[in-house]
């Protein structure tokens, strides 16, 4: 049987439905691990990943233009210095969802 977390360190989950200009990035929780999915436009995008309290991303699937750099011409998820961002470089301003599950270890 698993006992739930309670207190700072709970989980919590998020859906942001948002605009994200070209260059603008969304900032995920400080100190925060875990991992979401990001859907971006009409299906031109997608992501599934995760992240650790060090800000390192791993992907587990996407489309081509998903990177975890800060890469221009591409929808990235990154280490940026001291947070994870996402932020879109594709050029132009994209509907987005992003879903997350996070916690601080």
């Amino acid at each position: 049987m698993l006992t739930p977390v309670i207190g700072p360190g709970a989980e919590t989950s998020k859906i942001v439905r948002a605009s994200l200009a070209d260059d603008a990035t969304y900032d995920l929780p400080d100190n925060s691990a875990g991992f979401g999915f990001v859907f971006v436009g009409d299906g031109e995008e997608y992501a599934q990943f995760f992240w650790t309290s060090a800000e390192t991303v791993t992907l587990l699937a996407g489309s081509a233009n998903v990177v975890t750099t800060d890469t221009d011409t591409k929808f990235c998820i990154f280490d940026n210095t001291g947070k994870v961002s996402i932020k879109n470089r594709l050029g132009f301003a994209k509907n987005v969802i992003i879903e997350i599950v996070h916690w601080i270890p």
